[in-house]
């Protein structure tokens, strides 16, 4: 019978490079035997393994050769598996898979693959990863965009990069100057991006391009311990030296295709840049390079756009333009005012001859008059306006001219109006003066040209300058990494070093041994394999004490190596590394728009066109009322200027006044300071909407294991019930040391990877005798039998030859594999009694919330152990700070026992009803779904208790639960030592005042938040019970938070309008997360919502005072003031314009002041210096509860 087989079509192979990376793509896939690729017919033929899953294959397949950069045709695969099936192991609240837990004693749960997001079940499991069907290609392209000043340059650009063919979506981000565009490669490349942005008239140039698979379509399967799929690729760019024909790169091509792990290689002729895609670890840059150089050409890694975004992001070129602008703009503009405004007022004026055609009074160069009706003083004013108005305006009048192109109107567009404006009515006054008959004396404002454009460069010389302090957290973690790194090679036998070498940073590759000196930065992540020393992290995870490094320890790129001299092997390379990772999540958090930006932007996109038209409104208003009434109104406040120079004068004030930069700055750069700030602290907030969905939290669901609890078990209680030696009443009994008992316990869970496993494995290697050999002292196990989310069972044949049939797991466990465990069974069984009341053993255990794990050896109970999560330090207090200061009601979710999760929620603080046990990872997701809908009734089953109902007799603490006190009681008596100053009680009581209003629209007495206006439409009007919008989806009376850590928690996350995960979990669930704590502490929980509060604040007052500004400013330039002698001056005007960016700049770098709450701060400061705080009564209570609970059993 001939092996199963399939033949795939493949487009995109045009040689044998092509062939190779087609074939070496297929051939890396499970299952797959051989591959036959051909060019001419542009086939792959692939062989399986005889037992292999056809469907699941041939996934695979497609999906290599996609990731391969190569496309199949009309792939019309079978369905594949939409899930794995995961059953939840009642020791744990982990997944644990069949398939893989029975597969070879070495299997494990942690090694199983896991599904995300969750799907139904399916009994059919496969445990290669595959895509669920062949997806399209796309491509992330990176881009700068320099020159933008405002939203509407935001929006010109997304307009022009949007209307490209294949473009998906497109993000622009203001202060970073940069252009996310996700489209498809095959309709349009990245330089047709960077050529649509420069025809919007902005600088561009491609910083990134990455191919991916249109995740949309997917179904990604992840191994749950936190390892990659094994088809992950990565785009190396080199620049080559030395090519001069197309021979050349061909012959690159040609000998870098032949290395392994190249999948495919474009070398350009013209941009002298090789681009080289390879399998993530097979391949790195140094052996790319060696390569060519050793074809006689040079390479180097290009210069990276790391230091270009550092210099972008510091405003380096716009802070020299815009002070050479300024210089310019001084060395004219202050000549130009004194010709106009003050010499004039300083000297007398001279009498005047009687010839009338000269005007005599006033400032001398007045009087002197080049032709008739242009003056001396004119003419030079005229000289030193136009260097100003052509020279540091072209920039304006060239944006404003693209602008005008593509349909839209920016900042600049209001600067050249306003300034030409200007200079032509005063060009047109002095044209007049010189041919008019009588030669009037010209009313001209040339000085208000120079100067209204030495303040708008003033004002964006100070705003870039703030605008490089907002990005200062960023920058410094671009810096982190060093320049070199030192590579040693070392002895295969003795492990010293026998070479050293400096080589770049980016030339590391994964596997690499290099050497760190004291004092020196830790280049890339890594595995410390000599030497002991202590790193400092404070950069990196805000860790504040160093963190000491043995062998083992891992190392993080970016962090400082303390006294010591460590060798370490790199694990994570480039942009793998936790640094890279960092600085990715804080730059999307950047380029994320919030709501609130985007109305912003809208906003800003009606503004220009608005202003102008009232402008020219104001022109005409003003011409008119002058017209009726022969004179200029309110002349009196205006010295006797001319009266279509006043109108002139006004309308030219409008239009210089008005700044859409205040509302486009508004938001980004608070958001580019907050998030900065939370990288400082640990805390990643993944963008502005993540900020404004905390900023209105009202409940959040945590996690237990892992989150509330240390989330390492370690055994608290250990009881051996087996006879000792020589202690057996009868022969047939097995007699066991505690040495024995913990051999037989440690080899059975030494070949899993279960939380539980590890703490038995763990403690009995500190039981057993350290520093032989054999850590099992010659024992050997065989015979593996687990049973999924029971236990598992074992032959042990210890060091004296005794074999020992073992088994380890629950009660329930060995109850069912025919284990006596009452008095009535075993003597029936065997004819023995059993030492111990094993169920009320069980009990008293469990009710101190340990799980308890019994071992049978030779079919008769041995021992239990007892297993327990201890909770975390602060647990308690950040429970009641997240109810009781930030308003939020907490809810606790397990998949372990109702017992075990009563007994650590009394002792955090969470009620029973807000309490969720016996939880799969599914229904984890089911609850916050539920939550998000008010819909406790769903998942009712799941709580501890029933929700109390409210009633009007109910007592303070049902009021309390969101802080506001019972309203028809006196406010019990404050000691004097705690009480509050008077600006906290007002603050407090403010807050009262506004949850009760918020209140009366929510019948069951929590406050509410909506989404969006149109859920608030959907909601029934009053009295009428209709709605007001046709057809909307339910809307969502809470905005619930989820924090994990594992991959269970990730369908959660996922579900959650905010998620939360802690650093020290799994990558998966930090992808699917909004908030990315990266300590374990629970303090930063605590943080995080504070400081997303604190930032989505400002950026409120920030767009407050953007709107008061304009909606202010706006009718007092139009003239409404005059009445009351307030008038705005076109120079004064474009100051008030120039300080009203820069202040909502400065206003924003407040933020840079931001510290966590005091008792916050306090307990950090407690931990450093090794205090250890004194548990609460309540808690105390409980733990001398379980004490006793203990001593009682021990007397049974």
């Amino acid at each position: 019978m001939p092996p199963p087989s399939f033949t795939l079509p493949v487009d995109g192979m045009t040689c044998q490079s092509c062939v190779r990376a087609v074939h070496a793509a297929v051939t890396a896939v499970a299952d797959v035997v051989k591959a036959d690729v051909s060019l001419a017919d542009h086939l792959v033929t692939v062989e399986l393994a005889p037992l292999a899953d056809f469907a699941s294959v041939q996934h695979a397949v497609t999906e290599a050769i996609f990731d391969a950069g190569f496309d199949v045709p009309n792939a019309a695969p079978t369905p594949a598996p939409a899930a794995l099936l995961g059953i939840v192991d009642d020791r744990h609240d982990l997944p644990l898979l069949p398939a893989a837990a029975a597969a070879a004693p070495s299997a494990s749960a942690s090694t199983a693959l896991v599904a995300l997001p969750a799907a139904p079940a399916s009994p059919a499991v496969s445990t290669t990863a595959f895509a669920a069907k062949a997806a399209p290609r796309r491509a992330t392209v990176v881009a700068s965009v320099q020159g933008m000043t405002c939203s509407a340059c935001v929006g010109a650009v997304e307009g022009v990069v949007g209307a490209l063919p294949g473009v998906s979506s497109v993000t622009v981000a203001l202060l970073a100057e940069s252009a996310t565009v996700v489209l498809d490669p095959s309709l349009t490349s990245p330089d047709a991006v960077v050529e649509a942005i420069e025809d919007a008239g902005f600088d561009s140039r491609v910083l990134s391009v990455t191919d991916m698979i249109d995740d949309s379509s997917l179904m990604t399967l992840v191994p749950s311990d936190g390892t990659k799929p094994a088809h992950t690729t990565t785009t190396i760019e080199l620049d080559v030296y030395g090519m001069t024909c197309t021979v050349c790169s061909s012959t690159i091509e040609r000998e870098l295709g032949k290395l392994d792990g190249v999948l495919r290689v474009t070398v350009s002729l013209a941009t002298k840049r090789a681009q080289i895609v390879v399998q993530t670890g097979a391949v790195g840059v140094r052996d790319l390079t060696r390569r060519i150089e050793e074809l006689g050409f040079g390479a180097l890694v290009p210069d990276t756009n790391r230091q270009v975004q550092i210099e972008s992001l510091q405003r380096t070129r716009e802070i020299v333009e815009w002070r050479a602008a300024l210089v310019k703009c001084a060395v004219f503009a202050v000549p130009n005012f004194l010709l106009a405004m003050a010499f004039p007022m300083l000297f007398e004026p001279v009498s005047a001859p009687s010839n009338g055609h000269m005007a005599m009074d006033g400032f001398i160069l007045d009087r002197w008059h080049v032709v008739p009706g242009l003056s001396v003083n004119h003419l030079l004013q005229l000289c030193l306006t136009v260097p100003v108005q052509f020279g540091v305006g072209k920039r304006f009048y060239r944006a404003a001219w693209k602008a005008m192109r593509l349909g839209s109107a920016t900042m600049d567009t209001l600067v050249a109006l306003g300034t030409s404006a200007a200079f032509f009515a005063s060009l047109a006054a002095l044209i007049y003066a010189v041919f008019s008959p009588t030669h009037p004396t010209p009313t001209v404002f040339f000085d208000t040209c120079t100067m209204l454009l030495a303040f708008i460069s003033l004002g964006k010389y100070l705003e870039n300058r703030a605008k490089g302090q907002t990005s200062s957290a960023l920058t410094k973690l671009l810096s982190l990494t060093p320049a070199t790194a030192t590579l040693v090679t070392l002895d295969s036998d003795t492990g010293a070093v026998t070479n050293e070498e400096t080589i770049s940073a980016e030339l590391v590759q994964v596997n690499d041994h290099f050497k760190i000196l004291p004092g020196e930065r830790i280049p890339v992540d890594a595995v410390v394999v000599s030497g002991t020393s202590t790193v400092d992290e404070a950069m990196v995870t805000g860790e504040p004490l160093p963190v000491a490094k043995r062998p083992g320890g891992t190392v993080l790129a970016g962090t400082v190596n303390g006294p010591g001299c460590i060798i370490v092997r790199a694990t994570q390379v480039a942009g793998e590394t936790t640094l890279a990772r960092i600085v990715s999540l804080v730059e999307h958090a950047q380029a994320t728009k919030a709501p609130i930006q985007r109305w912003a932007d809208r906003l800003a996109g009606y503004f220009v066109p608005v202003v102008v038209t009232l402008a020219l409104f104001t022109l005409v208003g003003w011409l008119a009322a002058t017209k009726a009434l022969g004179t200029f109104p309110f002349r009196s406040h205006e010295n006797g200027a001319d009266d279509v120079i006043m109108c002139v004068q006004i309308c030219i004030s409008v239009i210089v006044v008005a700044c859409p930069c205040t509302l486009g700055l508004s938001v980004p750069t608070a958001v580019m300071v907050g998030t900065g700030v939370g990288a400082q602290l640990g805390i990643l907030i993944k963008g502005g909407e993540s900020l404004e969905r905390v900023h209105r939290l009202d409940h959040v669901v945590l996690d237990k294991t892992g989150t509330l609890t240390g989330g390492k078990m370690t055994v608290m209680a250990t009881e051996i019930y087996a006879p000792r030696p020589g202690t057996a009443s009868h022969v047939s009994e097995t007699t066991l040391t505690e040495r024995d008992f913990w051999t037989l316990v440690g080899l059975t869970e030494s070949h899993s990877e279960h939380p539980l496993a590890k703490a038995l494995v763990t403690h009995a290697r500190t039981v057993l005798p350290t520093g032989t050999a054999d850590a099992w002292s010659g024992a050997t196990a065989h015979d593996f039998e687990p049973a999924v989310g029971q236990g598992v069972r074992c032959t042990v044949t210890l060091a004296d030859g005794r074999a020992l049939d073992v088994l380890v797991g629950s009660l329930g466990y060995l109850s069912r594999m025919q284990v006596p465990l009452t008095d009535a069974q075993a003597t029936a069984a065997a004819g023995y009694a059993m030492p111990v009341d094993v169920a009320a053993r069980h009990a008293a255990l469990a009710r101190q919330g340990y799980t308890v794990v019994a071992v049978a050896v030779q079919m008769r109970l041995a021992g239990v152990v007892a297993v327990g999560d201890k909770l975390k330090p602060h647990a308690r207090r950040v429970v009641r700070a997240l109810e009781k200061e930030c308003g939020i009601a907490v809810y606790m979710v397990t998949g372990d026992n109702p017992t075990t999760a009563q007994v650590l929620a009394d002792e955090c603080g969470i009620p029973r009803y807000r309490v969720a046990a016996g939880v799969p990872p599914a229904g984890k997701s089911e609850i916050v779904r539920a939550l998000q809908r008010g819909d406790r009734n769903a998942i009712a089953d799941y709580f501890l208790a029933p929700e109390p109902v409210a009633t009007d007799d109910d007592d303070d603490e049902d009021w309390d639960e969101w802080g506001l006190g019972d309203p028809t009681r006196a406010p019990a008596p404050v000691p004097a030592n705690k009480r509050k100053s008077v600006r906290r009680r007002l603050a407090a009581h403010f807050r009262r005042l506004v949850n009760r209003v918020r209140m009366r629209f929510r019948p069951n007495g929590a406050p509410t938040m909506y989404d969006s206006v149109q859920e608030l439409d959907a909601l029934p009007r009053p009295g009428t019970g209709v709605s007001t919008a046709s057809t909307v989806a339910p809307a969502r009376t809470h905005i619930v938070a989820m924090v994990g850590d594992g991959i269970n928690d990730s369908p959660a996350l996922a579900a959650a309008d905010i998620g939360i995960a802690l650093g020290t979990g799994t990558d998966v669930a930090m992808e699917a997360a909004d908030v990315v704590i990266l300590h374990s502490s629970l303090l930063d929980l605590v943080v995080a919502v504070d400081l997303a509060r604190t930032i989505f604040r400002r950026i409120q007052a920030n767009v407050f005072w953007a709107v008061i500004y304009n909606m202010v400013a706006i009718p007092l330039a139009m003239g409404l003031g005059l009445p009351w002698g307030i008038v705005l001056h076109p120079m004064a005007a474009g100051a008030a314009m120039a300080c009203s960016s820069v202040s909502v700049v400065a206003s924003s770098l407040w933020l840079k002041r931001y510290k966590p709450p005091r008792w916050v701060r306090d307990a950090h400061a407690r931990e450093a210096d090794g205090e250890v705080l004194a548990p609460p009564p309540a808690v105390a209570a409980a733990r001398e509860v379980r004490a006793g609970l203990l001593e009682d059993v021990d007397e049974e």
